[in-house]
């Protein structure tokens, strides 16, 4: 008899849903989100043969006081480090009390939050790390089951009253070891979901400082299983996401799955990231027929100066290039700046509003700019003498808020200037969206006029809203 694992989402903080994605984390918005990572670490189990169960607690809007996990002899659960942190192990701490044995899937994870985490709670007995999370989680439950003295690679172990850190998995060729999940997802409350995604790739081997992900490999998974998954998602009308820190850089997946949906007739909305050197006219119009809308673009900056200091190897002519190529081809850009670099002055963030609106982008929004432990930036931070050693509560406590003053800006200014540039992109799309609304209903259902005015005027409103309660 093999060992029985629990898979597991946690439930959301205090009714706020959370994502739990490997590379996107935090508050979710008013509904959940589709589970991506967890459904690939439980269809990889499945696919091996393991007696395993995947329970979205969030998705099914359940909390603790539902949450049962005796009769399971492994609990595997996820957890997002900006935000939830402290509510999301919960779950493991509950678990071990049954007597189970603990993992966690911690994302996010910066260096030195994994180990940091583990000393501080004795009810996790292992940490599944980067990269090949699904991979990692099969070789520990088989080392478990085996009685192995040596844990798996890729773990933090508790072994024998010590911390073991076995180090990061290394990166797979590829990813289409990760097979169809489909049928899991079909069995999941999709109609629960504000979004629903599943994941297409990843790593990333672009070289941004700010990045946990830098210079690692993309592994792109099979076309056809993508397909199949997204073909379950369709069945709802809402766009759906590819989690893909960058699709595009391999074209020879992107042909193919564009090919694949298009010869199935697949129906559907779909979006991912890209980079814009990667947004060729060509490959835009093959996506776009293939369903592709909306493209996030990471842009970051519109300094040149920090665009070099972040090695983005970018150019703001790329950047224009990479918008009028999503444009020509009926897709929409979204595009993500961030602010609080250790450069950045109330000019350079002026810059950013300025370049939103020479490139007429109704979909745009500033980040605040997070030091991650591990990465170059957070480095760079330190060697200025703008930060000193983060711990793990200070990033779990900022999940909104600035972490680090610039050169030139103190840290609540960081925050303050972050939300009056929100403020002025959503003033400035609002005009455009008006406008274009305007056009379009005055052409084809004037009678509607009013109402549809009605509504943009309260979404603006909400958004303003939203932004000022993190100025």
């Amino acid at each position: 008899m093999g060992l029985e694992v629990l898979v597991l989402n946690p439930p959301a903080v205090a009714g706020v849903p959370y994502l739990r994605e490997e590379c996107c984390t935090g508050d979710a918005g008013p509904k959940p989100s589709l589970p991506a990572q967890l459904v690939q670490v439980q269809s990889f189990l499945q696919s091996k043969g393991m007696d395993s169960t995947l329970i979205d607690m969030q998705g099914m809007g359940l909390g603790y006081n539902n949450y049962k996990p005796e009769g399971f002899d492994v609990v595997i659960s996820s957890a997002s480090v900006f935000g939830s942190l402290y509510h999301d192990i919960e779950s493991l701490r509950i678990a071990k009390r049954t007597g189970a044995v603990t993992a966690l899937i911690l994302n996010d994870p910066f260096e030195g939050v994994e180990k940091e985490v583990m000393g501080d709670c004795d009810f996790i007995d292992y940490i599944v790390r980067l990269y090949e999370r699904e991979q990692t989680a099969y070789q520990l439950v088989r080392y478990l089951e085996r009685k192995e003295s040596v844990p798996p690679s890729g773990v933090i172990a508790r072994h024998e009253s010590q911390i073991l850190d076995m180090g990061k998995s290394q990166c797979l060729r590829d990813a289409r070891h990760l097979g169809d999940s489909s049928a899991l997802l079909q069995a999941l409350p999709l109609k629960n979901y504000g979004w629903k995604c599943t994941v297409s790739g990843k790593g990333c081997p672009s070289r941004c400082t700010f990045c946990l992900y830098r210079s690692t490999p993309h592994r792109s998974r099979r076309p056809e299983d993508v397909v199949k998954e997204v073909e379950v998602l369709s069945t709802e009308p809402d766009c759906i996401g590819l989690l893909d820190l960058e699709m595009l850089v391999d074209k020879t997946f992107a042909r193919r799955f564009a090919d694949e949906l298009i010869s199935r007739r697949v129906r559907a909305s779909w979006h991912t990231d890209a980079r814009v050197n990667n947004c060729t006219r060509d490959m835009l119009m093959r996506l776009r027929r293939s369903g592709l809308s909306y493209l996030t673009l990471g842009i970051e900056s519109a300094s040149p100066a920090i665009l070099e200091n972040i090695r983005k190897d970018i150019t703001l002519e790329s950047v224009e290039r990479a918008v009028s190529n999503c444009e020509e081809s009926g897709i929409v850009p979204v595009a993500c700046f961030m602010f609080g670099f250790p450069w950045d002055t109330h000019q350079t963030g002026n810059q950013i509003v300025g370049l939103v609106k020479k490139l007429r982008l109704e979909r745009a929004a500033v980040s605040i700019v997070r030091p991650l432990a591990g990465t170059p930036l957070y480095d760079q931070f330190k060697t200025l003498g703008l930060i000193g050693d983060l711990g793990t509560s200070q990033y779990v406590s900022n999940e909104h808020k600035p972490m680090a003053p610039t050169l030139h800006l103190p840290k609540e200014e960081v925050g303050r200037t972050a939300a009056r540039l929100n403020l002025a992109i959503e003033d400035y799309a609002f005009e455009r969206r008006i406008r274009r609304k305007f056009l379009d209903v005055l052409v084809h259902s004037p009678y509607e006029l009013p109402t549809k005015a009605v509504n943009l005027l309260r979404y603006h409103l909400k958004r303003r809203e939203a932004i000022k309660q993190f100025a």
